[in-house]
């Protein structure tokens, strides 16, 4: 094999380790991402972390899922929560909930808008917890991206809520909403305890022997 050859191949080795590697990176990211839509389970509550509710401040329950409608629902059929959209009722919100799998920060994306124009719109909320990061009213189809809701620290169980609550009539209140969230792991980090220096040679001071 000569010179030239031998370069040739050495680089092609080298870009399959850089695409390999990037690869490997890009799965990562992946692996961090949850988003509403793909990530919907016609199955089960949990799956990726999401679950599908409905309730008041005061406490939230999950729904169960009905096949014909590809919704999880009640017997009365509102509130519901479908793979990108959620529509309350006159006496619960509907809730798309996500936990946290471990210590870290998350962003969150997503447009809210309603899927017409009509009724007095709806009360789209972001809570962590018991905490409200982004409230708006939302009255049409243009929507509204919430704000506030990067770099968000989590811990293992913490709880995100994306909260559609009907404001004061359930008029044509189908909203469309399909939040992404964005997982960066990261460790808590805590400052050492401090200490007293201790001399590096430390030596007993002498009387000074008279003269």
């Amino acid at each position: 094999m000569n010179r030239h050859k031998i370069i040739m191949a050495i680089a092609a080795i080298s870009l399959g380790i850089g695409s390999g590697l990037g690869s490997i990176g890009q799965a990562s990211a992946a692996d961090n991402t949850f988003k509403a839509s793909p990530d919907f389970s016609k199955t089960v509550q949990g799956l990726k972390g999401w679950y599908y509710q409905q309730g008041t401040d005061a406490a939230y329950s999950d729904l169960s899922y009905y096949s014909k409608q590809t919704k999880w629902s009640n017997d009365q059929g509102f509130p519901w929560v479908a793979a990108s959209s959620q529509y309350p009722s006159d006496t619960a919100d509907a809730v798309r909930k996500w936990v946290a799998p471990g210590t870290g920060t998350i962003e969150i994306s997503g447009i809210v808008k309603k899927s017409g124009n009509k009724g007095d719109g709806i009360v789209a909320s972001v809570k962590k917890d018991n905490t409200v990061l982004w409230s708006s009213l939302i009255k049409t189809k243009t929507g509204e991206k919430p704000q506030n809701v990067g770099a968000i620290p989590v811990e293992a169980g913490t709880a995100i809520y994306f909260v559609v609550n009907k404001n004061g009539t359930t008029e044509d209140d189908e909203t469309l909403w399909n939040p992404s969230i964005a997982f960066t792991p990261g460790a808590v980090t805590t400052n050492p305890t401090p200490t007293d220096p201790t001399p590096t040679n430390p030596t007993t001071p002498t009387d000074p022997t008279p003269t």
